[in-house]
């Protein structure tokens, strides 16, 4: 199996619930793995992460305490074709939302590129920051 360069590992309390948040409010699609494997590999267009139970029948890469929010200090950035569609889907199934959707412009050299953005906790905390790709403009 040909993965990209990096894919985060997500340990997860309840897989199934975040199987169903993954699957059917961000899209992804099973690669590999289902819930009674304790182990799921997700794709979703270029993006992908692996959700593994906490104390499941695989090795868990533990290396501290584990408490809610989990991932504390690092964010997800998964892009999507219509941030729009993803946040309304969100809302409609009562996820707060952390950071409210923005446009954001990054500046290189003389051009800028652009995101459309917001930030939502997953069932275990992590950070998501879901973008949808604007472009570039001059700076």
């Amino acid at each position: 199996m040909k993965t990209i360069g990096l894919v985060p590992e997500l340990l997860v309390g309840n897989l199934n619930k975040s199987l169903s948040f993954y699957v059917e409010i961000l899209d992804f699609k099973i690669k590999v793995g289902a819930a009674e494997e304790d182990f799921v590999h997700l794709q979703r267009l270029n993006a992908e992460v692996m959700l593994e139970k906490i104390n499941g029948r695989w090795h868990n890469w533990i290396n501290g305490e584990l408490q809610y929010p989990l991932g504390r200090g690092i964010n997800l950035r998964i892009e999507v074709d219509d941030a729009d569609a993803i946040f309304r889907k969100l809302l409609k199934n009562n996820f707060s939302i952390f950071i409210p959707m923005e446009e954001k412009w990054y500046k290189h050299g003389k051009t800028e590129s652009g995101n459309k953005q917001f930030g939502v906790l997953d069932p275990d905390g992590y950070l998501l920051r879901i973008y949808q790709d604007l472009g570039e403009r001059n700076a």
